[in-house]
Parts: C-alpha cells; structure tokens; sequence
C-alpha cells in the first residue's frame, strides 16, 4: 500500500524499516537523496526477494538535485530552453549519477 512520509514531522528510517517489513518490493520516490541515510533501511532492502529476470527488489526515483547542472536547470527554468532535448536530459542524467558515485567514492556512507 504506497504511503507517503514527510521528514519533517516523523523520522523516515524507523517508518521505511516498519513498511519494508513484509514487502516484497520497494518504488520509491524522494525528492533528495544521500547515501549516508542507506544505512536506515539497508538491512531491511536486502531481506526483500530477489527473482532474477523479475522487477528489482527496490527502484528509487529521484526528484531533485542541486549541484553542478544547476545552471542548466536555471537556463530551463528562465525559458532559455523551450524544451528539454534528449542530449539535455542524458546530460542531466550522467551528472546526476557523477554526484552520486562522488557520494560513494570521497564521503563516508
């Protein structure tokens, strides 16, 4: 049953840990995303099943991110762009996964 948590008034580690409990499958969708809080729900995402071929155990969607395609997004949001190309949205995509394996190469998780 989707259920959505806003961290500003509950903990999400103790709340994801109850819903994982069970589960046999995770989408999950968050507006900001560091691998330092993986640790919360690392234990309970690696109980999930995993059936070869199958939907993956967990899919995390990212919402927002700042860092260094942040003067793109401002050029799309000022109307510089009327459109997000292919070649804009790749872009956007490889410098996002360039943050996170960042995150995991130079910061302690």
């Amino acid at each position: 049953m989707p259920e959505i948590f806003d961290n500003l008034t509950e903990h999400l580690g103790p709340n994801l840990r109850r819903t994982l409990d069970g589960s046999t499958s995770v989408d999950a969708c968050v507006g900001y995303f560091n691998f330092r809080g993986w640790n919360e729900i690392a234990e309970a995402v690696g109980t999930l099943p995993f059936k070869p071929g199958a939907k993956p155990a967990m899919r995390l969607l990212i919402g927002m991110s700042s860092g260094e395609h942040g003067s793109l997004r401002a050029a799309l949001s000022e109307g510089e762009f009327t459109r997000n190309t292919n070649a804009e949205a790749d872009f956007l995509r490889q410098r996002t996964l360039e943050a996170l394996r960042e995150q995991l190469s130079f910061r302690v998780p």
